[in-house]
């Protein structure tokens, strides 16, 4: 299998992704809920999409959306909060 530069180079250089890559599992993609873990604000909850173009299917577009509050706080205070930017 074929390997981007970058991954060649990780996996010469460092054990660790060594390790995480042979243990991967490769799946088709499936929009989820990806939380991330902010020093400041927590964890951040969004949702994960890659539309691609029906015309250039080889062309992808990553998108996080916030996801849906749990609980009785509304969306746009959510999205205010968990926003990477804080209340900009």
């Amino acid at each position: 299998m074929a390997r981007s530069p970058i991954i060649q180079r990780l996996l010469q250089t460092s054990k660790p992704f060594r390790d995480a890559w042979q243990d991967h599992r490769i799946e088709g993609f499936a929009s989820r809920l990806r939380l991330f873990h902010h020093p400041a604000q927590g964890v951040l909850r969004y949702e994960h999409h890659r539309p691609a173009p029906a015309d250039h299917p080889d062309l992808h577009v990553v998108i996080y959306t916030p996801a849906a509050p749990t609980g009785a706080e509304s969306p746009e205070s959510a999205a205010q909060r968990d926003s990477p930017l804080g209340s900009c």
